[in-house]
């Protein structure tokens, strides 16, 4: 069965970014400017979804405190 399109129709939720994916990318920034960066897309994805947010930050935080840590 074809299902047509209209502009504006919310997309599929498998379309969807995960709020996983952009934790994992997050957890993996190499420096503070990627960090920064991946935080920064997430959170244009996200803004309207506290919850994910609150995960996001989290994991901003975490890997905030291991890349600054002094070695």
């Amino acid at each position: 069965v074809s299902q047509s399109r209209y502009v504006g129709e919310d997309l599929p939720d498998e379309d969807k970014p995960s709020v996983d994916d952009n934790i994992k990318a997050i957890s993996k920034a190499d420096t503070v400017d990627d960090l920064k960066s991946e935080f920064t897309k997430a959170y244009k994805i996200f803004k309207n979804d506290p919850e994910a947010i609150k995960q996001i930050d989290a994991a901003k935080e975490q890997r905030k405190k291991e890349l600054t840590e002094i070695k």
